[in-house]
Order: structure tokens, then C-alpha cells, then sequence
């Protein structure tokens, strides 16, 4: 199976998680769109990566309304928009003939766009909590917020119960709640 993981960044624990799990699935071939950094480390975990300018839709709240406008201004001018980056997934998914877009945060969506457009499987998988009463919000209520990734996601992966609730709430019907696995073995000693 070829499975096309959209992340949100190279590092960071949205990131780790997944790269944890492909250490263990050499079913798996795995190929990877980030929006830049280092591919270097994570290179042996992929068949191809692609860099792609991958634009957020969250509202970070804490910035203030003036921020967040400067911020999207930022990401206009540097050419980076959903249309442009749905796009270039759509191709990498021709490209690679990629068989299930894996979009690995919450924060983008391009990735769950461009599967749907090509007609292509999409995992979810949320690893933050989110809505308006959770630390990632979004420009939508939670009812819309939860049926509008449903609509984009064959199946919706959380990494816990409690990130799961929003979507309990609210009847998501193709949930599976996967927690991150964790190597154990720096922290076993030798006479466990």
C-alpha cells in the first residue's frame, strides 16, 4: 500500500508519532509532503518527499485579531494558499499513485482536500485538542467543525479519549482512537 503522509512539519510530536509507527510497518510505502526543513533525518523513513508550502486554518487565538491578519497577509504574500498547495498534493498523489492520504494535525487541511478531489481514501488523524473550548480553534463551531472533517475523512484517528470527546459529542461515526506507541526499549534496563 502507498500511503502519502501530509505533516505539518518535519519535527515536533504530531510528526514523531507517525514516524514511530512507520519504523514498524514495512508494509507500508510511505511517502511524505512537508511544508520545508530538514528532510534529511526522516529521509529513510520515505520512498519521496516533497516540499509543499502547507497553509494552517486554525486561529491562533493568542495572537489577537491584528496578528492572525498578519500572519494570513504573510502566507498570501509568500504564494502560500489552499489553492496552490491543494494542487501540488493532488499531483504528488498522481505522481507517487498514492492509495490513502494520511493528514497527520488538525492545523492543515489541504491534505484531506486534495485526497478528496482525487479520489483518494483520507485518514484524519487529530493529535491536538480542538474546538472552541480546547486549545486549537478553528473559524468554524464545533458542529461544523466536526461534520466538515467527518465529510473530508474516511476515518477519523485521535491520539487519546480525551481528544476523542469533541467527536463523541458530536456522533462521529468512523472514529478510532490509536494512541501513539512509544519505543521502550532505552528505557528498559537489561534486568527487567
Amino acid at each position: 500500500m502507498r500511503v502519502l503522509y501530509v505533516l505539518n512539519a518535519v519535527g515536533g510530536g504530531a510528526s514523531l508519532g507517525i514516524y514511530e509507527m512507520l519504523r514498524t510497518q514495512p508494509a507500508i510505502e510511505a511517502f511524505a509532503v512537508v511544508p520545508g526543513g530538514n528532510v534529511d533525518s526522516i529521509r529513510p523513513l520515505f520512498s519521496d518527499i516533497r516540499t509543499i508550502p502547507l497553509p494552517t486554518w486554525n486561529i491562533p487565538v493568542e495572537a489577537g485579531w491584528e496578528r492572525r491578519a498578519a500572519m494570513t497577509l504573510g502566507q498570501r504574500r509568500r504564494g502560500i494558499g489552499p489553492t496552490s498547495s491543494i494542487q501540488a498534493i493532488r499531483d504528488a498523489i498522481r505522481a507517487w499513485n498514492i492509495d490513502l492520504v494520511h493528514t497527520g494535525t488538525s492545523l492543515n487541511r489541504t491534505g484531506a482536500l486534495a485526497a478528496r478531489m482525487s479520489g483518494v481514501p483520507h485518514i484524519w488523524h487529530i493529535k491536538e485538542t480542538i474546538g472552541h473550548n480546547n486549545r486549537v480553534q478553528f473559524p468554524l463551531s464545533d458542529a461544523k467543525l466536526i461534520e466538515y472533517i467527518n465529510h473530508l475523512s474516511d476515518r477519523v484517528v485521535v491520539m487519546s479519549e480525551y481528544i476523542g470527546a469533541i467527536f463523541r459529542q458530536h456522533n462521529t461515526p468512523n472514529l478510532s482512537v490509536i494512541p501513539d506507541g512509544v519505543e521502550l526499549t532505552p528505557y528498559v534496563s537489561e534486568q527487567s
